[in-house]
């Protein structure tokens, strides 16, 4: 998530093209011929066509930034059910693509905060995702780019883990994917949450 880490994670899917099975144990990963780490094949073995994921580490030609905002409070008068003070809250991620080649697929990851009564978080922008509940429906924010509940977990929508999928960002393009929400409490309750 660019709030905790604000850089990009290469990441690669591998297929073994091969006649033999590859073997687990230690690998050490290259990128443009530069040693990047090592790490661990899959606990079993890659069988001829099968496919396994392996983290390829930091890409520093894909400039990835974070901007967090805060409104100001709102109080609202709801007659007979007592005054509620509300705050608009919105992060702002911006992926810039600096290789001389275009990124066919880039996942971005944050997350509305999760609470509790009498606090209530409501999804405001990508608006639509707050009426979908399915992991496998996405939401058009713009050209090249859907947003998702995350699939990194199975219960991301009750957490508010959002991912966007940006397809094709060509070489010098910056692409802006936008989170906000509102938090709305019982007036003079005392909240706060941090980053």
């Amino acid at each position: 998530m660019p709030r905790v880490q604000p850089w990009a994670a290469l990441q690669a899917k591998i297929k073994n093209t091969s006649t033999e099975p590859l073997l687990a144990g230690p690998a050490s990963i290259f990128n443009d011929d530069s040693y990047v780490s090592s790490t661990q094949m899959p606990a079993s073995l890659v069988s001829p066509g099968d496919s396994f994921t392996c983290s390829l580490g930091m890409d520093n030609k894909i400039t990835v930034s974070f901007a967090h905002k805060d409104g100001n409070v709102v109080i609202n008068d709801i007659p007979f059910a007592g005054n509620t003070e509300s705050v608009l809250s919105t992060n702002t991620i911006t992926v810039k693509n600096n290789r001389s080649v275009p990124i066919s697929r880039l996942i971005v990851r944050d997350a509305v905060p999760a609470c509790q009564d009498p606090v209530k978080v409501l999804l405001k922008t990508p608006a639509e995702l707050a009426t979908v509940a399915s992991a496998d429906a996405t939401v058009k924010v713009a050209e090249g780019a859907v947003a998702r509940w995350s699939k990194e977990k199975a219960n991301s929508h009750e957490e508010g883990l959002v991912e966007w999928v940006l397809e094709d960002i060509k070489s010098g393009e910056e692409m802006k994917v936008e989170l906000a929400w509102s938090v709305e409490v019982p007036q003079g309750f005392k909240w706060s949450y941090t980053f």
